[in-house]
């Protein structure tokens, strides 16, 4: 078999699973959270903001989390241990 059948095989089978997942979410959701639309909001947004907070990439500005991730690793450019 090639390669490239092998993938399309394997993306059809992870296409398969996402929707099946997504379905069941969705399920879920219209289940018990049907009657908190607010709350959900309000959770999911304090779930995110602590999990942005403690990355300390999501905390510096975007143009300079690229110049890091561009900076040469050989002329010092190591950023928290970036090129490791």
């Amino acid at each position: 078999m090639s390669v490239s059948i092998k993938l399309r095989g394997f993306q059809g089978l992870y296409g398969a699973f996402v929707i099946k997942f997504n379905m069941q979410v969705a399920s879920f959701r219209r289940k018990h959270l049907g009657k908190h639309g607010v709350a959900e909001a309000v959770t999911l947004a304090t779930i995110t903001a602590m999990i942005g907070y403690f990355n300390r990439f999501m905390r510096i500005d975007m143009t300079e989390s690229m110049a890091i991730l561009f900076r040469e690793c050989e002329d010092g450019g190591d950023f928290e241990h970036l090129c490791q």
